[in-house]
C-alpha cells in the first residue's frame, strides 16, 4: 500500500515529514466528522429558522462599506465564524445560500391553487383511525435480476400517527409503525415554505439529488394523514421553488380518477426517470403514485380505499396488539 507524506508544524521545528498509510489518512479524515446528534443539539430547528430569517431580512445596503477596527482582525474573525459554523453544523452552504432556482409562475400558481384546497379540519378525529388500502406493483432488483412484484396493504392510522398494517401478496406481513421519521416530518418546523426548504435541505438524504429528496419528503408528509392542514399547504407551496417540478391540473390518475398530477424529473442525475404523485383536487390527499422509466411504468401505487373507522379489527389486535410498540411479524 502506498504511503502518504503528512506534514506537521511546531514551534521548535518549522516542519516535520511523517509518512502514514492511506488507511491512517482516511481514519484521520473520518475522525474529524462531527457527530450528527451534537449537530442537531447545537443547530436546532429554531436556531436555523432564526438565522435564515436574519439573513433574508438583512438588506445589502445596510452592510457597512468599510470595516470598523483593524482590518486584519475583522477578516480573521469572519473566517473563524464561517469555519465554526461549518464545523459545528455542516450547514452553511445548504442554509444560507439562496434556496434553489424559482420555478415557473404557472407551476407556482397551480401549486398555490392546490394548497388553497387543503381542508382546514383534522382528517382523523381523536379516538378514531383512518383506514387506507392501496396496491403496489412494480419491478424489483435482486441478485438474480429484475422481477415483478405486487402487494396489497391495509393500514389503520391513529390521530397521533401510530399505524397498524397488514400486507398481503408478495412479502406478506403485519406491522406497527411509529409516526413519520423526524428528519422528514415537517410538523417539526413552522408552516412556512422557506423555513421548510431550509430544514429539509439540511437533513434529507438517500436520493439521487437534494431536489429529488425534497420531492420525496413532501410526498411522505402528504401521505402522513395526521399532518396539520397548514403544514400540508405550506409543503405543497414549497415545491414551487424546487427545479424539476411540473404540475398538470384536470388530469386523471393511473386508475382513471380525476386528479392533479405533481411530477419531478431530474435528467442530470436520473435520466429517463419520472416520479409523480396524483392528488385528489378536492381533498388534496394522494390517490396514486407512479414512477416511469423511459415512459414505461416502473412502480405504481393506487389508493383504493380511505375512510374513518372507530376501532382496530380483531385480527389486527390478536396479531399485533393495541399497544404502541413498533414491530414486524412475517
Amino acid at each position: 500500500m502506498p504511503l502518504l507524506p503528512f506534514f506537521v508544524s511546531s514551534r521548535k521545528r518549522t516542519d516535520m515529514n511523517i509518512t502514514i498509510s492511506e488507511d491512517q489518512a482516511m481514519d484521520a479524515i473520518v475522525a474529524t466528522r462531527p457527530d450528527t446528534e451534537l449537530i442537531d443539539q447545537a443547530w436546532y430547528v429554531g436556531r436555523r429558522e432564526q438565522v435564515l430569517r436574519q439573513v433574508l431580512a438583512t438588506p445589502r445596503a445596510s452592510q457597512p462599506a468599510t470595516p470598523v477596527g483593524p482590518p486584519r482582525r475583522i477578516r480573521w474573525g469572519l473566517v473563524a465564524a464561517i469555519v465554526a459554523l461549518v464545523a459545528a453544523a455542516g450547514l452553511f452552504a445548504q442554509v444560507l445560500v439562496p434556496l434553489g432556482s424559482p420555478g415557473s409562475p404557472q407551476t407556482a400558481q397551480a401549486l398555490d391553487r392546490l394548497a388553497a384546497a387543503v381542508p382546514a379540519r383534522a382528517v382523523i378525529p381523536d379516538g378514531f383511525y383512518e383506514l387506507t388500502v392501496y396496491t403496489e406493483s412494480g419491478i424489483a432488483e435482486s441478485d438474480s435480476g429484475p422481477h415483478a412484484y405486487a402487494t396489497r396493504r391495509s393500514t389503520w392510522t391513529a390521530a397521533d400517527g401510530w399505524a397498524w398494517a397488514h400486507q398481503t401478496g408478495d412479502d406478506p406481513a403485519y406491522y406497527i409503525f411509529r409516526p413519520a421519521p423526524k428528519n422528514y416530518d415537517l410538523n417539526a418546523v413552522p408552516a412556512d415554505p422557506a423555513v421548510m426548504e431550509a430544514y429539509l435541505r439540511a437533513r434529507v438524504m438517500g436520493s439521487s439529488s437534494v431536489e429529488e429528496a425534497l420531492f420525496e419528503a413532501v410526498k411522505a408528509t402528504l401521505i402522513f394523514t395526521p399532518t396539520p392542514a397548514a403544514t400540508r399547504a405550506a409543503s405543497i407551496r414549497m415545491l414551487a421553488n424546487v427545479p424539476g417540478i411540473t404540475v398538470t391540473e384536470n388530469t386523471t390518475d393511473p386508475a382513471g380518477r380525476p386528479a392533479t398530477k405533481v411530477a419531478f424529473v431530474d435528467d442530470k442525475h436520473r435520466p429517463g426517470i419520472a416520479n409523480a404523485i396524483y392528488l385528489d383536487p378536492v381533498t388534496t390527499q394522494i390517490v396514486a403514485e407512479l414512477q416511469t422509466q423511459n415512459g414505461q411504468p416502473y412502480y405504481t401505487c393506487i389508493y383504493t380505499e380511505r375512510r374513518i373507522v372507530s376501532s382496530l379489527p380483531d385480527d389486527i389486535i390478536k396479531t399485533l396488539g393495541a399497544d404502541r410498540i413498533e414491530k414486524s411479524i412475517p
